[in-house]
């Protein structure tokens, strides 16, 4: 999908995946109201003869190294669904869902129905392709956003969307063409530029579905996202109801841990132990020099040790787990670090800004750690 505006920078992105050989489709009004859909229904259409699977990228994106292979190992191993190659990192529940599956190692997070389908990039078997491009058409531009009926389309066809995990997409830096500059960072949840996959990388399932709720047939438990905004942590109940698919209603955590199975004391005794460390009195101090109010440290502590006791069930580790510590590592810091940029280090200069993220990692990653270990009275999958 190709907005003119964007012509001085298109040529990169094409030469970025090789050996694919991607086809431009234009918006048809470039001059007229910004509108993703309009450019959508082309694009989803521009299906090859004799194909089986369509992809359709933004122009704005940032590919990981060795796009082509990920891209057709994942695909060969989810034959039948939708993949989406990007999360948002601030979306609602469906970052979280990708943190979670980085945090246990798993190479694919199912994505919950109700919230809009990330578009960036995502690939779908062909006539499907063909099937989403007639829905498309009937809807009049001016609905503009794609994303929103591209999950109505998923959800009305029973399809499944996977996110891989790492991201294999990343959003570029630059302006939106789509007038969307105010909807937050804009980057994956859970991006790496470059990484080595084992041969049966993406034969390995899902961790969990918090999406089950949404599905027919589905749990009827409630299920939970860990979600940050503005440097606060809190917790998004997912249920459906008759008037809608997916609500979300939500509360701080101190208010609605207790239901992850952690409570409040839990968290907080966590953390007033680990501060009395020597590592923990010297991430205090340091990051209060450098401008953290200490209360982020409290909700950066508590998103990371919801996120770790979440990770305790058995049942949501994939068996080879251990296997890759390296791409684990790697994974589980760049979900922290998409945590990081909700606004952590908003208070510190730009010139401290790198050592800010690096000990608000470390901490975060800890916090983790010590609720992966901690008590867990209930298990949401």
């Amino acid at each position: 999908m190709h907005h003119p505006s964007r012509d001085g920078a298109i040529g990169r992105v094409l030469d970025r995946l090789a050996p694919l050989a991607p086809r431009l489709v234009a918006d048809p009004q470039p001059a007229g109201p910004r509108s993703p859909l309009r450019t959508a229904k082309r694009a989803w259409r521009a299906v090859a003869e004799g194909a089986t699977h369509h992809l359709v990228l933004q122009d704005d994106v940032e590919v990981c190294e060795d796009f082509a292979a990920h891209l057709l190992s994942a695909v060969q191993a989810r034959p039948d669904d939708a993949i989406a190659l990007y999360v948002n990192a601030d979306s609602p529940s469906n970052s979280y869902t990708v943190r979670h599956a980085a945090i246990v190692g798993a190479p694919w997070a199912a994505l919950v129905p109700g919230e809009f389908v990330p578009t960036l990039g995502l690939v779908i078997p062909a006539h499907l392709a063909l099937a989403l491009a007639d829905f498309l058409d009937t809807l009049p531009d001016d609905f503009r956003d794609d994303d929103a009926f591209v999950d109505l389309f998923c959800r009305l066809n029973d399809l499944p969307v996977y996110a891989t995990v790492p991201n294999l997409v990343e959003h570029g830096a630059g302006l939106s063409a789509a007038g969307n500059d105010g909807h937050g960072v804009r980057r994956s949840a859970v991006h790496l530029p470059s990484w080595e996959r084992e041969a049966c990388y993406w034969d390995e399932p899902p961790a969990g579905d918090r999406g089950a709720p949404m599905r027919a047939g589905g749990s009827a438990d409630p299920h939970y996202a860990i979600s940050v905004r503005a440097a606060t942590c809190v917790v998004r109940f997912l249920h459906a109801t008759d008037v809608h698919p997916l609500r979300q209603p939500c509360a701080a955590w101190q208010l609605a841990c207790a239901v992850t199975g952690s409570p409040v004391d839990s968290v907080l005794s966590a953390l007033t132990d680990h501060l009395r460390t020597s590592e923990g009195t010297a991430t205090a101090e340091r990051t209060a020099a450098l401008g953290v109010p200490a209360r982020y440290l409290v909700e950066l502590w508590a998103a990371g040790f919801l996120t770790g006791a979440d990770a305790t069930d058995p049942e949501k580790r994939p068996a080879p787990w251990p296997a890759r510590p390296e791409l684990l590592r790697r994974c589980r810091e760049r979900a922290v670090d998409s945590w990081l940029d909700a606004g952590f280090l908003t208070a510190v200069r730009p010139m401290d800004r790198v050592e800010a993220r690096s000990l608000l990692r470390a901490f975060a990653l800890t916090a983790v750690d010590r609720g992966h270990g901690g008590p867990s009275t209930r298990s949401l999958s």
